[in-house]
Parts: structure tokens; C-alpha cells; sequence
């Protein structure tokens, strides 16, 4: 038997950075990321409102997802994040987890400014040591669909 699509695939989107690397950067790939993820007629975006940088936030966004029942969760990895915010996304339910990283910017004063895709190193790491499944994405926002289109159209036959 062949399942139709759903309505609409919901999809958690977590942006997620370093507190201390928060800068105008973020917040405008945050924002061109959820501006092209939302053009899309076939999902519902659910989104917290802002980017998860600590475990409140991440106990914040989860209660979000958990009252919208996402089908998965997106974690965008804007710059390095905490390795204590995905297991707060995951614990609490069985969904799946795509983890996007995106590749490093231009370095400024020696330093990396970014980091994006060592969290989802470090991340996927933590899921495989507790025995969950995930996904691995890479690229910039303008190229979203074309990463994840494989995925959301299998998870929108369930």
C-alpha cells in the first residue's frame, strides 16, 4: 500500500550558536534560513522565536515543539553550540534529528567565527553514544531544500 503525503510536515527549527558569538552574522543567517524554510507550501515551520544558546532555551523551544507535535527537528548550527542543548531537544521524544552544519566563513583576527560544522561533529557524537538516529546536512541556507527535499519528502509519507 502506497501512504499518501500529509497535510503539512511540521518541522522544529533550532537555530543554535555560542552565546559569546552571537553577532549581526547570526542573526542574519537565522534569519535568511527561516525566511526559505517557511517558503515552502509543504511544511509548518515551527520556530521558538529566537536562537538557542543555553539548556533554558533549549527547555524553552522544546516545550514549543512538543505542543506543535514537530514530525523532525532541524538543528541549524549558525556557530559552535553547547553539547547539552540537543540531548534536551531529543530526550524527551522519538523524532528525527537532522543536524545541519554550514561551511566556515572567511577567518577574521585568526579565529574562527563560525565552528558549525565541529557541533555537529560533537553533537552527532552525543546522539550515537545514546543510540539515536540522525541525519547529517551541509551547506549554506540558499541550498536548504535541495539538502533536506530527500528527507522531508520520505518523513511526509509517514
Amino acid at each position: 500500500m502506497i501512504s499518501e503525503k500529509k497535510e503539512k510536515l511540521r518541522i522544529a527549527y533550532a537555530p543554535c550558536a555560542k552565546g559569546s558569538w552571537l553577532d549581526k552574522r547570526v542573526y542574519d543567517i537565522q534569519e535568511q534560513s527561516l525566511e526559505i524554510l517557511k517558503n515552502n507550501p509543504d511544511v509548518e515551520i515551527i520556530y521558538p522565536g529566537f536562537i538557542i544558546v543555553s539548556d533554558e532555551d533549549a527547555h524553552k523551544a522544546n516545550e514549543l515543539f512538543e505542543s506543535h507535535h514537530a514530525d523532525v527537528l532541524l538543528v541549524h548550527f549558525i556557530t559552535f553550540s553547547l553539547g547539552t542543548i540537543v540531548p534536551v531537544l531529543t530526550n524527551s521524544r522519538k523524532i528525527p534529528v537532522i543536524l545541519w552544519s554550514m561551511p566556515e566563513p572567511p577567518m577574521q583576527g585568526g579565529r574562527l567565527s563560525s565552528n558549525s560544522f565541529c557541533a555537529s561533529n560533537l553533537n552527532a557524537h552525543i546522539l550515537w553514544k545514546q543510540d539515536k538516529k540522525y541525519r547529517f546536512i551541509y551547506g549554506t541556507p540558499d541550498k536548504i531544500w535541495d539538502l533536506i527535499e530527500p528527507e522531508v519528502n520520505v518523513l511526509s509519507t509517514r
